[in-house]
């Protein structure tokens, strides 16, 4: 266990450290040329704030998205259980129309997450809630400005020698837009839930330093990516088909 931690703790700092922004996400798109497919695509991340650098990777390499792309982040809260209702938030990501969308789902330590079709189908009716009550970004520098104080408080926390995983800020309920401002009320995600679901893991592959310690490359190297391969299957946890997973090697 002291192991699994060490290593998840150093990859979880990592991916806080370079959150992808709204802004390199827009350059992104536009310099790979990015079309989008149908269907809905889930990727799940561990972070609750922001964009894994395991994106950008996988629009390198293969440049198309789903017509609706979902970040889902799985978190176990500290009691038996969460309310259906209160299961799903949620946050636009990019801009007002690019059908991207961040999710934080929450479970109790006595809750199961449900089977794959269920979750989908659940999460989806919380998508078109969200987009039919007009619940948008309105600032989109505010997003910004908040990525930039996550990133600065996790540098200065990193500093100080703790070892606390998990310090990110939960989503806040962001602002109703105004009639004036565009929407995509009109769009139905549930059609595009019809047209297929695809799961998407990441599988990231960690590897200590060349200057690091003979004991430190043993423990990454070797004991870690031995306990990752026989005890570490996403896709087992997350009851997701075979036939429906997309593997992301980083």
């Amino acid at each position: 266990m002291s192991v699994w931690h060490y290593v998840h703790v150093k990859k979880y700092w990592y991916e806080l450290a370079h959150i992808v922004t709204n802004k390199d996400m827009q350059y992104l798109i536009q310099a790979h040329d990015v079309k989008r497919t149908s269907g809905v695509g889930f990727l799940y991340i561990e972070l609750v704030q922001g964009v894994p650098p395991i994106f950008p990777h996988l629009i390198e390499k293969i440049p198309f998205v789903h017509s609706v792309l979902v970040f889902v982040s799985i978190k176990h809260l500290p009691i038996p259980h969460v309310d259906i209702s209160d299961r799903f938030h949620f946050r636009k990501v990019e801009s007002k129309t690019s059908k991207m969308f961040r999710c934080v789902a929450h479970y109790g330590y006595s809750d199961s997450i449900e089977e794959a079709k269920e979750f989908a189908a659940s999460l989806v009716e919380g998508i078109q809630s969200y987009i039919e009550e007009g619940h948008f970004i309105t600032n989109m520098q505010e997003t910004e400005a908040e990525t930039t104080s996550i990133v600065d408080s996790i540098t200065r926390t990193h500093k100080a020698g703790s070892s606390t995983v998990y310090i990110e800020k939960a989503l806040r309920p962001s602002e109703t837009i105004d009639d004036t401002q565009p929407h995509i009320s009109s769009y139905s995600a549930h059609s595009e839930l019809q047209k297929g679901v695809v799961y998407i893991l990441g599988e990231t592959e960690i590897r200590a330093g060349p200057n690091s310690s003979i004991v430190k490359k043993i423990v990454v190297n070797y004991m870690y990516s031995f306990l990752r391969k026989n005890f570490r299957q996403g896709e087992k946890a997350f009851a997701i088909p075979r036939q429906q997973l997309l593997k992301v090697g980083m």
